[in-house]
């Protein structure tokens, strides 16, 4: 804590600067930096109902520029019940954001809920070391959970940030952002309205440790569940995709070294609108992006519902970049499937394909000959009965 009152009133006046309140509009009995009850810091964390205030945006914001103003800022802990927001927030360096201890969440929130009620809950600035998990965050469907960063090359970036045991419900966007070595484990995230994940940078790590899930009833055809601008030297791994209506995943760049690891796909129940529209993924440019175990089932009901014309062409759609490979895909065949005839993969730049794995439910049947199309497609090995049709 400051040892004297100039240091005490620099230290709160930065704090406010962080939170975009201005200080001369604070009280001089303002609680913004007022310490919470002993006993809540004794441990490294701070719980936001602690702090002065008659609504959950007096408590966070007190809360959020007391922890500002630490040294060593202590977690600030929300409690297990539901919390409304309509004001937005700062990241700051060392930010971090917990519900009850021990615990964690779903989409579901039935332990923490955070209601997001105007029209973002964090700010789109520059930061780097925060960390939130054990939440369940709501939107309203027209709103986002972090402001969109638009500028994708210089905008500004997310560094060595980490979100897990988390969950997302009803929100236009969840991130737009940039990141460096970021990470996100654990995740269930449900009834977005948008492309929920819009994220370029590099040296990053997502869902590696499976139990993660991304869904919606809600998304247009012409939207993505992910959508990576330019990611390079990063892992992607299972996260399970439910494909209703939108693509699970378009890629525009990478330097190199995107590697989705037995990432999934599925329509499993979807039928007519409801099953993905078009590709279930477009690699659109970039260098050496990799496909491994990933599994597709479903999708190309109407690829013309997408209005990108070019650019639904199979399962996998890979209409640009160099030195693209796919290893061990894993096609699923059955009521929920893909029409008869669509190419499983479509590559318009050269590709490499290993070790393709048909998989048939219901005695469906599987059409190896001509389900990978492009002049440029390679079938490198282990691949008895597929062919390549220009």
């Amino acid at each position: 804590m400051p040892s004297s009152p100039e240091e005490s009133r620099a230290a709160r006046r930065s704090a406010l600067k962080l939170l975009g309140v201005s200080a001369a509009g604070a009280t001089a009995g303002a609680f913004a930096v007022a310490a919470p009850a002993a006993a809540s810091t004794a441990n490294g964390y701070a719980e936001v109902d602690s702090f002065a205030g008659t609504t959950d945006d007096e408590k966070l914001a007190a809360a959020m520029a007391y922890a500002a103003a630490q040294t060593y800022a202590p977690t600030l802990v929300f409690g297990a019940r539901a919390y409304t927001f309509a004001a937005d927030y700062a990241f700051f360096p060392g930010m971090r954001w917990s519900g009850p201890l021990g615990g964690s969440e779903t989409e579901f929130g039935e332990s923490c809920l955070v209601k997001v009620t105007g029209a973002y809950l964090l700010r789109a600035t520059a930061v780097r070391d925060v960390a939130i998990r054990g939440i369940c965050f709501q939107g309203t469907g027209a709103n986002d959970f972090q402001q969109q960063v638009t500028d994708f090359a210089a905008g500004p970036l997310t560094q060595d940030a980490r979100y897990r045991e988390i969950g997302f419900k009803s929100f236009r966007s969840v991130m737009h952002a940039r990141h460096l070595r970021c990470s996100i484990e654990r995740m269930y995230c449900n009834n977005g309205t948008g492309t929920q994940f819009k994220i370029g940078g590099s040296d990053s790590y997502y869902f590696l440790e499976g139990n993660s899930y991304l869904s919606s009833p809600s998304l247009p055809a012409n939207a993505y569940y992910w959508y990576f601008t330019h990611m390079s030297e990063s892992r992607f791994g299972e996260l399970y995709i439910t494909t209703e209506t939108a693509t699970g995943m378009r890629i525009d760049g990478s330097y190199g070294d995107l590697q989705l690891l037995g990432t999934k796909f599925d329509c499993t129940g979807r039928t007519g609108t409801d099953n993905c529209q078009g590709a279930q993924i477009i690699i659109a440019g970039g260098q050496g992006v990799h496909l491994d175990r990933c599994w597709f089932y479903g999708g190309m009901t109407n690829p013309a519902a997408t209005g990108r014309t070019g650019v639904d062409n199979g399962l996998i759609s890979i209409t640009g970049g160099t030195e693209h490979l796919v290893t061990a895909p894993k096609f699923g065949f059955g009521p929920y499937g893909a029409p008869a005839g669509t190419k499983l993969v479509h590559a318009s730049v050269a590709v490499e394909i290993a070790h393709p794995q048909a998989i048939s439910f219901g005695g469906a049947a599987v059409t190896k000959a001509g389900a990978f199309q492009g002049a440029s497609a390679h079938l490198t090995a282990a691949a008895p009965g597929w062919t390549v049709v220009a």
